[in-house]
């Protein structure tokens, strides 16, 4: 019994907050107990007074306290007893050994329940012995309650107050409850003790029952693993036999690429020597005659055909071309004409995808990209943002009108623009996954049609009446530009600019009017115009948006079906992709980090990606 001291004081008798003794213990509901003042501190870090509640220290458990705050809580007045009953456990003396005035009296080691009297190990043993005192109910004196009743404070909390839940003493049952259900404390606590018992009982079963559902739990888990296993072991199977079929389909648009590049090409020189032949001026002929023939001599020497056999797919007829370059220098007083070089693999589509089918008939206005690759697309009618990822994976969206869209380096700028008199439009600055960075409030009369960025950052947006304005990136107006259309247009004409680009401080538009992309110098002046309206190999039908790829513009055109190539001086190059590529309808044209091409258009009520990969080498500025 020596070793129970500590060890009950240990766990029972200090405060788990202050580790010290107990100092007018409070219970939480949670049952841990704590001092009163320890739990006032913590109660206010933890805001307690303005929600009425805070987390029990030691379990986290909410403890809800009234106006009263922390006092509320009911005092532990078991925790409260336990010293008392530990100190006179071991260190009471008997009180039979000091009546008789005994020099050494000896430790009181049990009570008395009637006489009220503690007693050592002798006196205990004379008192069952005496008949008078034969019948008395000794107790050890460590199970002994010493409660008292805080009205009647020599008297011993024996009975329960069943109407108002207290424990009373005797005199308490004769005057303040002396109309109340009281039943002896004994009783009541044995009834308790069933409750709580058969409580504890359906708890072990409850356990028992979820320690079954536990190992059921446990196989399915192990089952799901090695069905996981096996699926993603198939799967790796596949994806190893997709990769050959995949090397094996581009071996074949790599050869159906090179036929239709050539042929392309051939008829290209075979229309210009053609319209050589129909020339009337037997000077200008003889001029360009010679260089004619010997193009035409060298194609058809450097052309070849040949079958090739393509394994697991059966026999296919295809024609393999060497690379070589087709190029005629320009003479003095001669038409011309640029081929393209052609090589082994021109133009491939690696991926496509779609968006979700849109609530709204989509007319979507722009699509822009960050050097990182992250693709945006403006959807006017239905009024949002969205961010895609390269593989189609939405990163983010943001619910904005967007009229028009350009990216910078990790961002996207899109107007927000108000027509009612009198409100301002703005610049929205967004990032990758569609949350607001910056707003700008800026002053537009006119609906913008078209929108980029320049290398130093300044943004150029285009209206519908001729006009362009460069602003900096604070929304601040730097200058007006008037374009001066080609002297062609008819009176009054305005042009239409979805698209614009600015390279070597000249400005690239896309009009959708005039069908060709006017090159504007800085103060408006038209410096040149590259294409012209038709559907012949360097003629535009509505080209809606460009890019650049060094020296080349592509061009979408979209009646066309086609992406028309173009180098940025105005010569033509050559059509990049055609509807044979998948291309229908085109409007918007942009190139990845890595050079991959992405083209944007509308597959009924979606938006369809296709992202290609461009053999850049074999194409010549």
């Amino acid at each position: 019994m020596a070793t129970a001291v500590p060890e009950c004081a240990e766990d029972f008798l200090y405060c788990q907050i202050c580790t010290e003794p107990f100092r007018r213990p409070k219970a939480l509901p949670c049952l841990h107990t704590f001092c009163q003042g320890c739990l006032e501190s913590y109660a206010t870090t933890q805001h307690a007074q303005e929600t009425g509640h805070f987390p029990c220290p030691v379990c986290r458990k909410p403890a809800v306290i009234g106006v009263a705050g922390v006092q509320s809580l009911p005092d532990n007045f078991i925790m409260n007893k336990v010293a008392d009953i530990l100190r006179k456990l071991f260190f009471t003396t008997c009180d039979i050994c000091k009546a008789a005035n005994k020099t050494t009296p000896g430790k009181a080691k049990s009570r008395c329940f009637q006489c009220d009297k503690k007693m050592c190990e002798d006196c205990s043993n004379t008192h069952i012995q005496v008949p008078i005192t034969s019948s008395h109910s000794l107790e050890p004196l460590y199970g002994v309650n010493e409660n008292k009743c805080t009205i009647h404070e020599n008297e011993t909390l024996k009975y329960y107050c069943v109407s108002h839940s207290v424990c009373i003493c005797v005199p308490c049952t004769m005057i303040e409850h002396r109309s109340c259900e009281i039943n002896e404390i004994q009783t009541i606590k044995n009834a308790e003790i069933s409750v709580i018992q058969d409580l504890l009982n359906k708890c072990e079963k409850k356990i028992s029952e979820l320690e079954v559902i536990e190992d059921k739990s446990s196989l399915n888990i192990s089952s799901l693993r090695q069905q996981i296993n096996d699926v993603e072991m198939k799967m790796a199977n596949l994806r190893q036999d997709m990769e050959g079929l995949d090397n094996q389909l581009k071996e074949e648009q790599a050869q159906k690429c090179q036929a239709m590049f050539a042929i392309q090409h051939l008829s290209q020189l075979k229309s210009y020597s053609t319209s050589i032949l129909s020339q009337e001026d037997p000077v200008k002929l003889l001029a360009v005659a010679k260089q004619v023939q010997q193009q035409l001599t060298d194609c058809l020497q450097h052309s070849t055909l040949s079958d090739q056999t393509t394994p697991k797919m059966g026999t296919v007829s295809t024609r393999s071309i060497s690379s070589n370059d087709l190029y005629l220098s320009a003479t003095r007083d001669s038409t011309c004409i640029t081929a393209l070089k052609y090589g082994d693999t021109l133009t491939e589509l690696i991926r496509r995808f779609t968006t979700s089918k849109l609530a709204n008939e989509s007319q979507f206005l722009g699509v822009a990209m960050t050097s990182s690759g992250v693709i945006a697309l403006s959807d006017a009618a239905n009024e949002i943002v969205k961010m895609f990822d390269q593989y189609g994976n939405i990163l983010g969206t943001h619910d904005i009108k967007a009229e028009v869209l350009t990216s910078t380096e990790n961002s996207f700028i899109c107007i927000n623009y108000d027509c009612n008199v009198g409100k301002e439009s703005q610049f929205v600055v967004l990032n990758t996954h569609g949350r607001v960075m910056k707003e700008t409030n800026i002053a537009m009369t006119f609906e913008p049609s078209g929108i980029t960025t320049s290398q130093n950052r300044d943004i150029f947006v285009a209206f519908d009446n001729n006009t362009m304005v460069q602003y900096n990136m604070e929304g601040k107006e730097q200058q007006q530009i008037i374009l001066k259309v080609s002297r062609t247009a008819r009176k009054g004409f305005q042009s239409c600019v979805p698209s614009l680009l600015v390279d070597d401080n000249l400005i690239y538009a896309c009009d959708t009017q005039q069908n060709c992309v006017n090159v504007y110098n800085m103060e408006g002046s038209l410096n040149r115009s590259i294409g012209s309206y038709g559907n012949g190999v360097s003629e535009l039908s509505f080209p809606e948006s460009m890019c650049f790829h060094g020296n080349k513009l592509l061009v979408c055109d979209h009646d066309n079906n086609r992406i028309s190539m173009f180098h940025k001086e105005g010569q033509f190059l050559g059509q990049l992709l055609q509807e044979a590529d998948g291309i229908q309808k085109p409007k918007n044209v942009c190139l990845f980090p890595d050079d991959r091409l992405l083209v944007v258009q509308r597959k009924r009520d979606a938006i369809e990606f296709l992202i290609f990969q461009v053999n850049w080498d074999s194409y010549q500025d």
